[in-house]
Parts: structure tokens; sequence; C-alpha cells
């Protein structure tokens, strides 16, 4: 295949997978390409000092691509869809400066949101609407929908209508709805089809090139399509819901699967095999097919000359509708591969009767369901593919890798995303050591970018397995992580390309050095040093000096100074939870029976702020609540406004049932001692930390430190006319601490990032991170004593509200890590 060489130059440069812009066949376009990477970091390039530049404007635009540039001999011009002005470099200085023109192209947003994307989602909103009109069932629609591209990559125009079967034959569209397409009628199906043509949303005009459509934008398009019948009901032309009803068959948790991280994974995985003549690759969760279509272009890139085998299963009917036509369409364009079959399916991948074909590879993107949010007939599923590594409280996802990992071919590769909780989940544990028997980890990455999906904001991570028998001892792997701003999972890739073989018969180029940027990192991992580590998420690294010195100088972490215990679960907050407001309302003797609450929403800078109150009857010389007779006459206005209207469903809670149904589901009788306590939010980071002085707070959203007792058996030691201070100075001195900048870049390295760039506060998590013990510091050595009082100080201020020394506290808390302040801030983070 002959490459623009510029284009390639370019591509290799910056990292990026160089592509025709259109297909082989279509030679009166001439010569123009496509650099991608996902999103807006993708560009058209074409070699043309004469170039109609509103008619490339619709191809970027029909492409889902912001940027379309024109190269010359001496310059370069940029354009967007949205923006009929140019910028003109020399292309000397872009050549010069390639990186920089890269990021220029990132930074130039384009401002118009009506791209192909949302013109295509309108169109089928209106056939939707149409459908109803017509009283055509709603689930005819994705397929009108095709069949209208299909009308305009036929460029029958006018005679679509009269050869409905013939479209239908020859772009893989469902003959049985032929029936719907002609019950719409031919006045409106050409209507619809120049409605698509010519979208008069966008800020300039523009023209639908259908071939580029389904070429390079489909992908999204196609999962936008599907996710928009998940969404609800069509609606009418004035955009009021209609009456049409359909059942949508697909599962919960389903994330599409971006193009780009698409593109990477099977980069990745194909990269690890070796054939000669032919491959089979299937994905068991195929949706719009985008795995499989990024398989194609794959092996087109890189003159695959073997048969080529495709096979997809998903429940959605309409996702495999989908992808039966965007396939069949990347089949026409690669006129040289020698596609023997694409079978895609609407079929159960976990059931009993279906069994897993054997494919070279097996790539997908299963539904991500925690155990609490599986059928019971999905638990079941899950027992029974898991076996005797099920170990209680699995993902869904786990199924699809084991059952794919028992039907690939030796020597065969499976690569897949998960939720990132997995690779940390103690539930997974046995079972990610069992994955480490049976094949080679060779790529393992947390992507943390919360603009990866686009309906979703969920912590992701990829991994590629080599099935067969291998020294896992001496295997490295490849090892990404990229944090949560938009755009870096994006960057950390292309990246990774520009480190790999572009040779897909040669082995990845090993990456003997870490490469590091502030929001990414790619280095490589022992594989068989996971089988120690309960946590297998790739860390950020950015401490690993500090880390090295901190075990040096002492071994404590947090779980050896605090026991980190997690809050109450209520089962009904609404029934349990009142507000300053409602508590002053209950009779005195009523409000004895609740304590104030911590959580999420309350700890800000380091202090606990106004509160609610929750029902808990366990607290110590309080009179016992046996039956509900005793609840109805020891706490009648809370009973009659709170409880009993919910009676219902209190009565329904797996576990309490009917007996007990005023009961919390969770009370944690750790509470019911008032005790100090450093008390954290569920997800936070720098400020999530307060300290509960009295004890008079039980945690709801979030957890409570208690000091070990090892550590309850220092406090001892101290003399009794100074303990109770003592204590009082340690604990606002680890309020400081938790409080710190330089606590929150423990955070980063060791608990994975949430929304809003905050981290996962869990036992799990921080029970790893280091942590000095200050009550033996502060005895056994006057100096850190002295440095202890004073973050102590630094703590009491925190409490109080009041102004504290951030410097002087990250100064201090450097001091008691015996690390130097400097090589903590050695990287600007």
């Amino acid at each position: 295949m002959k490459n623009n060489n510029i284009a390639a130059t370019w591509a290799r440069n910056l990292g990026l997978v160089e592509a025709p812009l259109f297909s082989t066949h279509h030679t009166d376009f001439g010569q123009h390409s496509v650099l991608l990477n996902g999103g807006r970091g993708s560009f058209a390039v074409s070699e043309s000092d004469k170039l109609d530049i509103n008619r490339a404007a619709s191809w970027v635009w029909s492409a889902d691509i912001p940027h379309h540039v024109f190269v010359s001999e001496g310059d370069v011009l940029i354009s967007r869809w949205d923006n009929a002005s140019l910028t003109r470099f020399s292309r000397l200085s872009i050549e010069n400066k390639i990186e920089e023109f890269y990021k220029y192209l990132l930074l130039d947003r384009v401002k118009d949101k009506f791209d192909i994307v949302e013109h295509s989602v309108d169109m089928l909103r209106r056939i939707r609407s149409h459908a109803s009109e017509q009283q055509i069932p709603d689930q005819a629609s994705i397929h009108i929908f095709l069949y209208v591209i299909a009308a305009m990559l036929s460029n029958q125009k006018g005679e679509a209508y009269s050869n409905v079967d013939n479209l239908l034959t020859d772009y893989a569209i469902d003959v049985n709805f032929a029936e719907a397409f002609r019950s719409l009628g031919e006045n409106k199906l050409t209507a619809l089809i120049e409605q698509f043509r010519s979208p008069s949303a966008t800020s300039r005009k523009l023209e639908t090139i259908p071939q580029l459509l389904v070429r390079h934008a489909g992908g999204t398009v196609f999962q936008e399509a599907h996710f928009e019948f998940i969404r609800g009901k069509p609606t009418d032309l004035f955009s009021l819901p209609g009456a049409a009803e359909v059942k949508i068959d697909t599962r919960g948790g389903t994330h599409f699967t971006p193009p780009g991280l698409a593109r990477a994974m099977v980069e990745q995985a194909l990269g690890e095999l070796h054939l000669d003549e032919e491959i089979t690759v299937f994905d068991p969760a195929c949706g719009a097919g985008a795995f499989l279509h990024e398989v194609l272009r794959f092996l087109e890139r890189n003159e695959f000359r073997g048969r080529v085998y495709l096979i997809g299963y998903d429940l959605s009917p309409n996702a495999v509708a989908m992808a039966r036509f965007a396939l069949d369409q990347a089949r026409k364009d690669w006129s040289e591969g020698q596609i023997e079959d694409i079978d895609i399916q609407v079929r159960d991948s976990l059931s009993d009767d279906c069994k897993f074909p054997q494919a070279h590879a097996i790539l997908m993107n299963p539904p991500f369901i925690s155990w609490g949010g599986l059928e019971q007939s999905q638990r079941e599923q899950v027992k029974t593919v898991l076996g005797k590594w099920y170990a209680g409280r699995s993902d869904y996802s786990m199924a699809f890798v084991e059952k794919a990992l028992s039907s690939v071919k030796v020597g065969g590769v499976i690569g897949t995303l998960l939720p990132s909780s997995i690779l940390s989940l103690e539930a997974s544990l046995k079972w990610r050591n069992h994955i480490l028997d049976e094949a080679r980890l060779s790529f393992l990455a947390v992507l943390g970018d919360h603009g990866l999906f686009r309906h979703a904001i969920v912590e992701v991570a990829c991994a590629i397995l080599v099935k067969g028998i291998e020294n896992n001892a001496s295997s490295e792997l490849v090892s990404v992580w990229t944090n949560e701003k938009r755009g870096a999972s994006g960057e950390a890739l292309r990246n990774l390309r520009k480190l790999s073989t572009t040779s897909f018969t040669e082995a990845k180029q090993k990456i003997f050095s870490p490469r590091v940027a502030n929001d990414w990192r790619i280095s490589t991992v022992n594989a068989e040093s996971l089988r120690i580590i309960p946590d297998w998420r790739p860390r950020p690294n950015r401490l690993e000096g500090v880390l090295n010195e901190i075990q040096k100088a002492f071994d404590t972490t947090v779980k050896d100074i605090f026991h980190v215990r997690e809050g109450i679960r209520a089962g009904l907050r609404k029934a349990f939870i009142v507000s300053p407001e409602e508590y002053q309302k209950l009779p005195q003797r009523e409000r004895k029976f609740f304590r104030p609450i911590v959580e999420n929403k309350n700890i800000r800078s380091g202090r606990i702020t106004a509160h609610e109150y929750i029902f808990y009857p366990g607290t110590p010389g309080l009179e016992p609540i046996e039956t509900e007779a005793d609840l109805q006459r020891l706490l009648p206005t809370f009973f009659r406004k709170f409880l009993e209207p919910h009676h219902n469903e209190l009565t329904k809670r797996v576990g309490l049932g009917a007996r007990s149904w005023w009961l919390l589901n969770h009370p944690r009788t750790y509470f019911i001692k008032r005790e100090p306590k450093l008390v954290s939010a569920f997800f936070g980071d720098a400020g999530s930390f307060a300290l509960d002085v009295d004890g008079d707070y039980v945690v709801v959203q979030g957890f409570a430190w208690f000091p070990q007792a090892k550590v309850q058996q220092e406090f001892k030691a101290v003399p009794s006319e100074i303990r109770n201070e003592y204590r009082d100075q340690i604990s606002h001195a680890y309020l400081a601490l938790l409080n710190s900048k330089l606590f929150s870049l423990l955070l980063a390295e060791f608990c994975p990032h949430v929304a809003g760039g905050q981290y996962n506060l869990s036992k799990r998590f921080v029970d790893r991170i280091p942590l000095p013990n200050l009550v033996g510091l502060g005895r056994q050595n006057s100096s850190f004593g002295e440095k202890v009082e004073l973050l102590s100080d630094e703590g009491h201020a925190i409490r109080l509200g009041q102004d504290n020394n951030r410097s002087r506290v990250n100064e201090l808390v450097a001091e008691m890590y015996r690390v130097p302040l400097a090589l903590w801030l050695t990287t600007d983070y």
C-alpha cells in the first residue's frame, strides 16, 4: 500500500496512525491521508497546491476530524471544518517543530458543536419520529437509518426506493425490515436522504460524504446511535416524547469503546502474533463492531495477505445490525484483503450454550457490572464461568476474560478493557494470580482520562494476555498510567506508539527506560512481581526516589498506625438520616437516639462542617429497642414521620427483613464508644481528612481511622498526667500531615483517581501508604518531638478554621518522613 510520504513521516514522528482518507479504489480523489490518534488528536493531510477548501471542509466534517492540513512545496495551510478562514505557516517551520505544531492543533478547538455525530443522531431521532407516526415498529428505525446511509453510498438517489431488496443485500441490512422501508413512503425516504446529505444546523455549508462517515466516523456514529435507543423512547417532530415502545435488550454497565482506544489495543494485541496464512478474531461483546473494524484497518495497513475471519456476539440486535453494516463496508474498502467470513450474531456470550470459537485473538470491551449491580441470573453465570476462581463479589467482566482464556488458541492473544478496580479488588486476587499461570501479561494500563468515554466517567484498565506456558519470571510487561486530565490517555498512547515498532511481523520494541510526563507514564514491570502485591494498577511513580528513601528510613504504613474502618451503611437514607432542622423538631427525649454524621460532603479543608443526624440506638446508656412496640413508645414522632412511611421498603432489605426492619443495614458497632478519631471522605484529596476530637460523630460515606492496638500501648507508656494532652497533640499532628501537599502526592501513587481529580480513599488503597509513627518519634527523639509539636499547632489551626502555614506544614512533613523537601518537589505537579 503506497503512503503519502509527508503524512507517513509526520505520523511516524508524532506517534499517529497514517491511513488513506478515502478507500483505495477512490483514485479520482487523489492522495489524501488521515493521521489518527483518537478524537481531537486526529487530522487530515493533503499534498496539493490546488484544492477546493469548502469541499475539503465537508471531507473532514464527515470523517469527524477537526482539521485539514494542506501541504505545498513551501507552505502549510490549516483549516477547520467550522471556520472558512485559513492559517498559514511555512512548511520548514512546521517540520522543524512538529510537536509544537501538533499541540497547536490540539488547542485549536472546533467551536461548532453540531458535528457529524450529532447530525447522525439527530437524523436517527427524525427517523424514529416518522416511524412512530407511520406506526412502524421502533426497532425498524436503526435499519431505516442504515438504509438511508446505504442509499447515499450507492449513489442511486431517487432510485433507492425502487431498489429496496438490492440495497439490503448489497449493504448487509436485515431483509426482514424491507416492508418497514416501503411503509415509510418514497417521499419521506427521499426527504430523509436529502436532509442527511445537507445539514442545516452547521455554521457553514457542508455536505455529508457517506463514504467518509462510515470509514472514519462510523464507530462513534453507530455507538451513539445505539446509545440513543438505550436512552429512551422516540420523540415527535417537535422533540416531545412519542408513544412508540421498544424493549432494548442490552446489558447495563456497557461503555462503548472509543475508536482511538480500540485502535491502540488492536496494535498492542495483534503485534504479539506471528501469522502467515490466516487469522481469526472474536469479540464476545462486539457492540457496533469497533474492535473488529480496527482489526481490518490494522491488517490492511500492515499488508496482511492471509485469510481473515471475524466473529462477533452481542445481546443487542441493534448493535449487531450496525456492526454488520460497518464491517461489510470495511470489507469493500479493503478490496485486496482475503476476508473469508464476517459472522456477527445476537447471542448471550455467558450463557451455558454459547461456546466461544477458537480464535487467534479475542478483543473485547465487556460490560462493567459490579457484584451489587448483577441480577441473580448474572451472578450464577459469573460463578459458573469462574468456577474455583470465584471468590465472592466478582465483577461481570471477569467472567468474559475467563471464558476467553479457556477458548483462545495457545499462543493466541486476549486484549480486553476492564474496570480498573479489578486490578486491586480483593475478590479478584486469586483469579488474577490464576491468570498469570495461564498466560503472559504483556501490557497493562490504567487510563484515568475522564474524557475518554462520551457518556461515563470511568477509570478503565487495558490488559493484553498471551496464552501459553512461558517463563513469566523473566518477562517484562509494558505498563501505562494516565491521570484524569482530558487528553492524557491520547498523549500516552501516542507516545507508546512512538516507542513501538510499526512492523506487524516483528516483536514489540521493549521500553527499557520509563517515558514520563506530568499526566502519564510508560514503563516496564516484571510480570512475576505482580504475584506478591495485591494491587496491580500501574502507578505514576513520580515519587520513586522519595519512596526509596522512605523505605530506608522506616517501614511503617497506614495499616501499622491506624485501623481504617468503613462508615455506616444505613440501607435507606431518607428513613434514618434527618436534617438539622428536622432534628430540632424532634422531642428532646428522642434526640438522644441520634448522632451527628460526618461524610463526603461535610469534610472541607480539614474540618467537619454543618452536619445531619442519623438514628443510632446502639449508643450506651439508651434504653434498648427490642420490639416494634419499644420503638413506637420511645420514639413516637420519629416512628410516625420517618420510619413508618418507609416500612415496606425497609422490610424488603436482604438480611434484616421484617424481623428488625427499623435497624440500620450496617451500624458499625465501633462507633458506639465515643473516642477521638480521624475521619476521611470516601473520595478526596488534601483537605478530605478531619479530626473528631470528642468522638461524637459517626461516619456514613467515608472512613474512620482508629489507632492500632500497639499504638495505644505506646500511649500508655506516656506518664498519665500528660497522656491525654500528648494523644491530642499526636492526633492534630496527623491531621496536618494527612492534609498536606506531600501526603496528597502519596495518595496519587497508591489510590485510583475518581471524578474531579479526587482519589479513592478506601482501606485497601490507603493501608499501603508509608506513614511515620509520630507517637514513637515524638517520644524517642527530642528534636522530632519539637517538630511534632509544631506540626500539631498547624493541625489545630486547620481544625479551627484558622490560617495555617502550608509551606511550613510541607517542611515539617518532609522531616517526619526523613526525606528532603526538595526531593519531593523535583517534578512540577
